[in-house]
């Protein structure tokens, strides 16, 4: 099968090459791949500037954002069938630790990532535990399913945010995730929505504006700080969502966050300043998160189902699977919204 293999450590060092079929054990299901989402972590690997929880190695197929039809099942396979439509979880717990008895597999010190530990969504055909597996809607394609994972992270962020109607909101970043979660915010009340870019997020930018955005600002051209405020009347957003990624996002968050205002850490920077004096003083809390749950993917599942949220319209650039390094740079770049591979 065709498939998109990091073959070497370094920058590139990526390429479409043919590697065998996964071979279906008991409890797996092989599904053909029929879309998969390019993402900033694929970026991050290609470029050889990902920190994980482990070292990655090569060669390995990237992606971990997908979709396809179940075309082989495993002898202990229950409730799943040849010809279901599916999407599948990217984060498949050990099974056998506290966190993933508590259902929350995320938090397990020993999962298995597609992409990042084992062979991703970036190939003709995918091996995924049964577990790891949710049937679509019928109304739900390919492509939208393709995006349930990132989906599922904002369901994730609502799950730990206590989020109230008429919520100012601002949201640091507008990648596939300030985009989906610019949705999301609009649909859960939001009274104001300020999403923050930089001058290079020009194109995404204006995608925000269209999905809900009552307000764009450039990070990097002006004080967005005192931006924030001053359309809060200076009081500071109720909602902050960090996903920008960098120390400087993480920082401009506790500076706009109103006191007793909520910080969800998205971004998943390595660095940051914070003073646990502000964080007294304004009683400010910040909420880490990591993934998603199973409960989420479902959820995510519905918010498409019932067209709470655009999955769909996130999608700038659809490429064949031989065009996966021309993704990556689309998405790298800033140069596309959202890129999905059709192998």
């Amino acid at each position: 099968m065709k498939a998109g293999v990091k073959f070497g450590e370094g920058a590139g060092n990526f390429g479409v090459q043919e590697i065998d079929t996964p071979t279906v054990g008991d409890g797996d299901v092989l599904l053909q791949v029929k879309a998969s989402g390019v993402c900033g972590a694929d970026v991050l690997l290609y470029e050889w500037t990902y920190k994980g929880r482990f070292p990655v190695e090569t060669p390995i197929v990237l992606g971990h954002e997908g979709s396809g039809i179940i075309t082989e099942v495993g002898k202990n396979v229950k409730g799943l069938k040849v010809g279901d439509r599916v999407t599948v979880e990217s984060i498949i717990g050990c099974g056998s630790c506290y966190h993933c008895h508590q259902g929350m597999p995320n938090l397990c010190p020993q999962w298995d990532h597609l992409g990042i530990t084992s062979n991703g969504t970036f190939a003709e055909y995918l091996k995924v535990p049964m577990t790891a597996v949710h049937q679509l809607p019928d109304n739900v394609s390919f492509e939208e399913a393709a995006l349930v994972e990132p989906l599922s992270i904002v369901v994730h962020t609502f799950d730990r945010i206590k989020f109230s109607l008429g919520d100012s909101v601002a949201i640091i970043g507008p990648g596939t995730m300030g985009l989906l979660l610019t949705q999301a915010v609009r649909s859960y009340g939001a009274s104001k929505i300020m999403v923050l870019g930089l001058g290079k997020d020009k194109l995404r930018l204006k995608r925000a504006k269209e999905l809900g955005a009552d307000v764009t600002i450039v990070t990097d051209q002006g004080d967005p700080v005192k931006e924030v405020l001053d359309l809060t009347n200076g009081i500071g957003a109720d909602v902050v969502i960090e996903v920008g990624g960098t120390p400087e996002s993480f920082k401009m968050a506790i500076k706009m966050v109103r006191g007793a205002g909520q910080i969800a850490a998205l971004g998943y920077s390595h660095y940051g300043e914070l003073e646990p004096i502000t964080l007294a003083r304004q009683e400010i809390s910040i909420l880490g998160l990591i993934a998603f749950m199973p409960r989420h993917f479902e959820q995510a599942l519905r918010w498409l189902e019932f067209k709470k949220v655009s999955t769909n319209a996130l999608i700038s650039h659809r490429l064949g699977l031989d065009e996966a390094e021309k993704g990556i740079h689309l998405m790298r770049d800033k140069e596309a919204t959202k890129a999905v591979l059709i192998p």
